[in-house]
Parts: structure tokens; sequence; C-alpha cells
């Protein structure tokens, strides 16, 4: 993934390419929304809202907790 980020006084702007965009594409999708800040304001809700530094998803069938990987934290 290669992704540049500039912030901008009260703007951030992301340029994200490769797997990740694809992934984008497949969450725009699935989840129908209208677009890609709804997108990140759902997911910003969900991690800001929630207790834990991990979420709880269901995949085949089993529920499993998900949290970042070690090398997408700051030391």
């Amino acid at each position: 993934m290669a992704v540049n980020s500039k912030e901008d006084n009260s703007k951030l702007i992301l340029e994200i390419d490769n797997g990740e965009l694809k992934k984008l594409k497949e969450v725009m999708e699935k989840w129908q929304f209208k677009d890609y800040a709804s997108l990140m304001q759902f997911a910003i809700s969900i991690m800001v809202l929630n207790e834990n530094r991990y979420v709880s998803i269901k995949k085949d069938g089993e529920t499993q907790n998900v949290a970042p990987a070690n090398d997408l934290l700051r030391k």
C-alpha cells in the first residue's frame, strides 16, 4: 500500500492506491455507502465510541476479535 497524506489547517488529504484502494471499493459496494466520506465517518465513529481497542467481527459463523497489527501502531 502506498499512502500519502497531507494536513492543511483543518483538512486532511489522503492518497491511497494498490490493494487498499481495492478494499475501500469493496466496502463501498458491500455496505452501500454513498461516498468515501460517509464510510470514513462510520469507521471512525466505531473506533472512537468503542471502549476497547479491538472490534468483534463474525466470519464463517464464528466471532473473532480484531485489532490493528502492531506495525500499524506507534511504538
